[in-house]
C-alpha cells in the first residue's frame, strides 16, 4: 500500500473549533490555544509527531474508527478506510505513530472531515481591505458610507466580488474562488473562503479598534450547500452583525 504524502496537506484548526471540541482543548497545550486564541487558528503541521498521534487517536476513537475487537484490544478498523484496501481489525499497537497519523491525514481528505484538510499552497492567504470608513456608495460615488452596517457588508461583497490580481495597483487584493472551484473539492472551497473572509474579518476589526469604533460586533460564516441530484453547489457567505445575519450567495 502506498501511503499519503502528507508533506502536501496540512489540517487547519480554528479557536473556535478548538474551544468546542473537549478533545482538542484536552489534548492541545496552553500555549497552542493561545496561539488559536490570538491569529485565530492553527496548523497540524506546527505539533509534534507525539501531539498528531494522540489527536489521531483520540479523533479516530470519537468516530467509532479505533474501537475494541472481541479480545478488548483497542483496535483501528480497517473497514472505514476504503483507502487501506483491509476490513480486518488491527490492534493499534502494531501501527506506528507516522503510519497512524497517515491515516488520520488520509481520511480528512478522502472519507470525511473530522479536521478540515487544506492544500498547503492555498492555505496561505494575503489580503488588504482598500476601503476607508466613509468611502462612497458602490452605487453613487457622489454620497458618502455613513451607516457602519451597510459598510462591513459593502467591504465584504467588494472583495468576494473581485478576482484576485484583477486590480492592477493591488495586485494582492481579490478572491481566489475560481481556483478553487477548479481544483478543490466542496468542502476546501468552503473552507478557503471561510479564510479569506477570516482575514477581512480581522483587518476590519483592527480598523474599528484604531478608530475607536467599539459599539458592534461581527463575524462570517461560509457554509456550503450542495444539491446532489441537481449538481448545484452555493456558497452562502453568512455576516451577523449584532446578532442581525446578511448573507452574499456565491453559485
Amino acid at each position: 500500500m502506498a501511503l499519503i504524502n502528507i508533506q502536501d496537506y496540512n489540517i487547519k484548526i480554528t479557536y473556535s473549533e478548538i474551544t468546542t471540541n473537549s478533545t482538542l482543548v484536552n489534548l492541545l497545550p496552553l500555549t497552542v490555544i493561545a496561539k488559536a486564541k490570538e491569529v485565530g487558528y492553527v496548523y497540524f503541521d506546527d505539533f509534534d509527531n507525539n501531539l498528531k498521534y494522540k489527536i489521531a487517536l483520540q479523533m479516530f476513537r470519537n468516530s467509532g474508527i479505533i474501537k475494541l475487537n472481541n479480545q478488548g484490544i483497542e483496535s483501528l478498523d480497517h473497514s472505514k478506510l476504503p483507502f487501506t484496501d483491509r476490513i480486518d481489525l488491527q490492534p493499534i499497537d502494531e501501527i506506528d505513530e507516522i503510519t497512524m497519523i497517515d491515516y488520520f491525514f488520509r481520511y480528512n481528505i478522502e472519507v470525511d472531515n473530522i479536521l478540515v484538510t487544506v492544500y498547503k499552497t492555498e492555505y496561505q492567504i494575503s489580503i488588504q481591505v482598500p476601503s476607508v470608513f466613509m468611502d462612497t456608495l458602490p452605487n453613487d460615488i457622489n454620497l458618502l458610507e455613513t451607516n457602519v452596517e451597510e459598510f462591513i457588508i459593502t467591504v465584504y461583497r467588494r472583495y468576494i466580488s473581485t478576482p484576485y490580481g484583477s486590480i492592477i495597483f493591488m495586485p494582492w487584493y481579490g478572491t481566489k474562488i475560481k481556483e478553487y472551484l477548479h481544483d478543490l473539492s466542496v468542502y476546501q472551497v468552503e473552507e478557503m473562503l471561510q479564510a479569506e473572509m477570516d482575514g477581512v474579518t480581522y483587518l476590519l476589526k483592527n480598523y474599528f479598534i484604531l478608530n475607536n469604533i467599539l459599539d458592534l460586533d461581527f463575524y462570517v460564516e461560509v457554509k456550503a450547500e450542495e444539491n446532489i441530484e441537481y449538481g448545484i453547489v452555493k456558497y452562502r457567505i453568512i455576516i451577523t452583525i449584532n446578532n442581525t445575519q446578511y448573507t452574499i450567495t456565491v453559485q
